[in-house]
């Protein structure tokens, strides 16, 4: 009977260790992944501020190409910021 206990004890303590380092794994790695994604919302919202100042100046017309590009760059960047800041906006709220 006590080596059952002792073997079932031994178990217990094998499976609780791998469990706590599996787990210190994935914390370290949710660490990454979100310093990844903080300096990719900050890098978004930079752009976002550099391509507003520009259209703000009127320096592209929209007729040309490069006016079509712009718009459709601005575009996509307006979703981005939208989306990474509405992501963080509903965070704070819960």
């Amino acid at each position: 009977m006590i080596i059952i206990l002792s073997l079932l004890l031994g178990l217990f303590v094998a499976t609780t260790v791998i469990l706590g380092y599996v787990t210190y794994n994935c914390q370290n790695k949710i660490d990454i992944y979100e310093s990844w994604i903080v300096e990719f919302k900050d890098d978004i919202n930079e752009v976002y501020r550099q391509i507003k100042l520009v259209d703000d100046k009127q320096i592209f017309e929209k007729d040309d190409d490069v006016g079509g590009v712009f718009s459709d760059l601005y575009l996509i960047l307006e979703k981005l910021n939208q989306r990474t800041n509405s992501n963080v906006q509903d965070k704070e709220t819960n």
